[in-house]
């Protein structure tokens, strides 16, 4: 309901603005506006923003999710209230508040707050050079770098690529709960070194015999 009514105000106040210059709005409280707009999309939020001159002070206060590339808000006065975007190369700054980063780099910076983290390639992993905000980090298809001290504490969900074939054991941090590896791994497994993991997956081509289990197992899945 709350969806269907801003949809409506949007559609007046952008349309018909003429016939209501004379009529006195009842004032709207940043604090409840900022909660209805979470339930708009990012490209609703800016027409709503553009109704009146008090409305266009809130886009500084609204934070957009929708992932979009930063060279189109870099110049924007709002460009710290994003939180998905894209990049390539390395950019000058990020936006204060972004936590999703679609990241196109030979550059092994990463920005501070970013929460979801996917390395699409190869090489470049450096010890603490992944910010202890990461919760999920996904390595790319090619991934094959050892990863012993390279995976912050932060981290829940964890997932290798389909090359990647490296020993985990003893590499792999307490925070972990969700682990996935790829078709080609073929080392050997110790789930008394994984006493958090709850979830995992591997290729189904994965050889069981190398697995040595504890008094914990977790939920294993097999894929193809």
């Amino acid at each position: 309901m709350v969806y269907i009514l801003i949809k409506k105000l949007i559609s007046i106040t952008s349309n018909n603005l003429a016939k209501y210059t004379k009529v006195k709005m009842l004032p709207l409280y940043d604090d409840n506006l900022i909660k209805i707009c979470d339930y708009l999309s990012d490209k609703d939020k800016l027409m709503l923003t553009t109704t009146s001159t008090n409305m266009s002070k809130l886009k500084y206060k609204l934070l957009f999710r929708t992932k979009i590339n930063i060279s189109k808000i870099y110049l924007l006065p709002y460009f710290d209230n994003f939180e998905n975007i894209k990049i390539h190369g390395n950019p000058p700054k990020f936006p204060k508040y972004v936590k999703y980063v679609h990241y196109t780099t030979y550059s092994t910076y990463v920005a501070p707050r970013v929460t979801h983290l996917k390395f699409k390639s190869r090489g470049g992993l450096t010890k603490n050079g992944i910010p202890s905000t990461v919760t999920h980090l996904i390595f790319g298809e090619n991934f094959n770098d050892p990863i012993q001290e390279k995976i912050p504490l932060s981290v829940t969900h964890l997932t290798f690529g389909s090359r990647f074939n490296r020993p985990i054991n003893d590499c792999i941090p307490l925070s972990v709960t969700h682990l996935s590896i790829g078709r080609y791994f073929d080392q050997g497994l110790d789930f008394r070194l994984l006493p958090n993991v709850k979830y995992f997956q591997l290729h189904k081509s994965f050889r069981r015999t190398l697995i040595k289990f504890s008094a914990h197992v977790p939920e294993i899945r097999f894929v193809d």
